[in-house]
């Protein structure tokens, strides 16, 4: 039973991170159950193959409105929640819990934003070792500074 996939999901819509105790090994790269949705009331992340969990932080704020939508509670804390609900209802919860959005650009801004920097592209030029030994003793008109 492998649980529910949040990059392939939601991953263009939004910031999918890793865990922070995921690790570097080669199961913390592609276990699923290792990604997180960070929002701005908590996150959101994968509880089984059918249910998605979302730990809801501002008790007084948020929990109520979570529990309005009939989510179902999982754990219950002193300032925050762990809440249950099927990836159906994503949009309803995430107008609530307002996960982080990747950035969207349009195609004629992007190209505005690379003619913007063409000018600051890098752009090969002699530096290195021979160059700088050869400032250093003097041989481009420098004075020498051995």
């Amino acid at each position: 039973m492998k649980p529910i996939n949040l990059k392939t999901l939601y991953s263009k819509t939004y910031k999918i991170v890793k865990d922070e105790s995921a690790g570097d090994g080669p199961l913390g790269q592609c276990d699923p159950r290792l990604y997180i949705i960070p929002c701005k009331y908590g996150e959101i992340y994968p509880h089984s193959n059918k249910l998605l969990s979302i730990m809801a932080v501002a008790k007084r704020e948020i929990i109520p409105k979570l529990k309005k939508l009939g989510l179902v509670v999982h754990q219950d804390g002193d300032g925050e929640a762990v809440l249950l609900f099927p990836p159906e209802r994503m949009k309803e919860v995430a107008k609530i819990v307002k996960p982080r959005t990747k950035r969207q650009i349009s195609p004629e801004a992007r190209n505005r934003l690379v003619e913007v920097g063409r000018e600051h592209q890098f752009k090969s030029q002699k530096h290195g070792v021979q160059d700088t030994y050869r400032v250093a003793t003097g041989l481009l008109g420098g004075e020498a500074v051995l």
